[in-house]
């Protein structure tokens, strides 16, 4: 059975969405950080690591997008009342 939800998360309706300054420099600065530790552990360990993370990011995204979906039905249910 489809996942609606996940749908909706991983679809392209988010595509032009812009970065603010805060995460951009959160990238930057995680960016930064694996270039230096590339000579240490390898390309290989980094990318295990970025896919792991990845992996654990999207079921947290998923997680709170669909709990915010159910918040939104809930006010909206109540709103009706």
């Amino acid at each position: 059975m489809t996942d609606i939800i996940d749908e909706i998360l991983s679809s392209h309706i988010y595509d032009d969405c812009q970065d603010s300054e805060e995460l951009r420099a959160l990238i930057e600065k995680d960016v930064a950080l694996w270039r230096k530790l590339e000579p240490i552990i390898g390309l290989d360990r980094i990318d295990e690591i970025a896919n792991n993370q990845s992996q654990i990011d999207h079921a947290l995204y998923l997680q709170w997008f669909r709990r915010g979906i159910q918040l939104g039905a809930a006010v909206m249910l109540e709103v009706l009342k």
